[in-house]
């Protein structure tokens, strides 16, 4: 039996936003959907959506329902992303101001419903680990309650190392499985970014026991916020799924 099976999916963090979590788990979604497992995307809250056609519109979770289709072809936004604000901002000021109480109780019977009618679910975090959703709980209490192993991906920048090392001892500190790491090169390469991955490469299987399981070279398309099933396809070439699986 798979480990995906087995655990039901992954926790799918960055080390900021803007890293690539989105390309990450719409890639794990194909992948896993590839290898036979019924599998679908969900993400707690999203924040910052545009318009189209008068309606408010994500590319976010465009891009998961893309990948989540093959799979489930008749999910829609609002069954993989329980909360869905407008502002382009730290989804708790946005709830806030807008006088919406981020529920994880709410978040947490969303994703249930998805977990009882798929054999993998890959959920997405909003922003970095510890983003709050309120003045007392974060995506993090959101992590622990589901318990689902997680992936980290590092977008490959200056100061990445720092934020990567932060974000493990804090899924650590919690005591949550942090399975492995993706590498996404956010910026065109240069030397000192290649010695970033291999010193990130090194240090957590070193003192982590966290592998790689994945490293996206830059391709400027893929910094874009809207994917094509091309797009994902390619990204998901660069994930070992022998370690996911």
């Amino acid at each position: 039996m798979s480990k995906a099976f087995q655990i039901r999916g992954y926790f799918v963090t960055g080390t900021d936003t803007g890293v690539g979590k989105t390309l990450v788990s719409a890639a794990m979604i194909l992948k896993l959907h590839e290898l036979g497992l019924k599998t679908c995307g969900f993400k707690p809250v999203v924040a910052g959506m545009s318009f189209r056609n008068g309606q408010p519109y994500s590319d976010d979770l465009e891009t998961l329902l893309l990948s989540s289709h093959h799979s489930s072809p008749h999910l829609t936004a609002e069954q993989i992303c329980p909360y869905q604000l407008i502002d382009p901002a730290a989804p708790h000021l946005v709830a806030k101001k807008t006088h919406i109480e981020l529920d994880l109780e709410k978040i947490h019977a969303a994703y249930q419903m998805l977990r009882s009618n798929h054999q993998a679910i890959i959920v997405e975090g909003a922003g970095g680990f510890l983003v709050p959703l309120s003045d007392t709980t974060s995506i993090a209490d959101f992590a622990n309650l589901i318990q689902l192993p997680i992936i980290l991906v590092v977008g490959i920048k200056l100061g990445c190392i720092n934020h990567a090392l932060l974000t493990v001892e804090a899924i650590q500190k919690r005591g949550l499985t942090l399975t492995g790491w993706v590498a996404n090169q956010i910026e065109p390469p240069t030397e000192y970014l290649r010695m970033n991955i291999d010193y990130l490469s090194k240090i957590l299987v070193t003192n982590y026991q966290t592998p790689i399981i994945g490293n996206i070279p830059y391709k400027g398309h893929l910094t874009h916020k809207t994917y094509s099933v091309r797009d994902l396809n390619l990204a998901s070439t660069y994930l070992d799924a022998s370690l996911l699986i």
